[in-house]
């Protein structure tokens, strides 16, 4: 930290103090949190300035998901909680490992983390990335969902036990 109030966030040798203010928590494999990564590029301030573009986005995954894509998963499990993360979710690159990091999402080639928190299906699944070819053509026929990468690298669904 420097003196004189001035606060520095030092992340493997980079300073990323500018906004940052949000933390994000990032799920490893095994559904372990590794809360290291922080999202520097957005403030709890900049929620609500998020590009319309993206908002909008975010509302057309969220009506095509209900009605295309967790039908089939709440009759497993009602009680499940879908969540997607990522750039797609903040509008920017926040993964500090990345050299596009900070820097907004590109919409001509994105993917979306979507992430389905149900004990019931973390234990019928497991914790490995599944492909929805179904859903993802359902997105790749939707406008605005056109740089959305291929196959599973577009659109994939990690299932985690409830309690993350």
């Amino acid at each position: 930290m420097a003196s004189g109030g001035d606060s520095k966030y030092i992340y493997r040798g980079k300073d990323v103090s500018p906004n940052l203010e949000v933390k994000v928590n990032v799920v490893d494999d095994a559904g372990n949190v590794d809360d290291t990564y922080s999202n520097a590029a957005k403030t709890v301030e900049d929620a609500s300035k998020l590009d319309p573009k993206i908002a909008e986005l975010h509302k057309k995954l969220d009506s095509l998901a209900d009605e295309h894509l967790l039908p089939q998963f709440r009759e497993i499990d009602p009680n499940l909680e879908a969540v997607y993360t990522g750039s797609f979710k903040t509008g920017t690159v926040g993964n500090p490992n990345k050299p596009t990091y900070g820097q907004p999402i590109n919409l001509d080639n994105y993917d979306i983390d979507y992430w389905i928190k149900s004990d019931k299906l973390y234990e019928m699944y497991g914790n490995s990335l599944k492909a929805n070819p179904e859903f993802r053509n359902i997105l790749g026929e939707t406008p605005g969902f056109e740089g959305l990468k291929p196959n599973k690298q577009g659109f994939s669904i990690k299932f985690l036990p409830s309690g993350n």
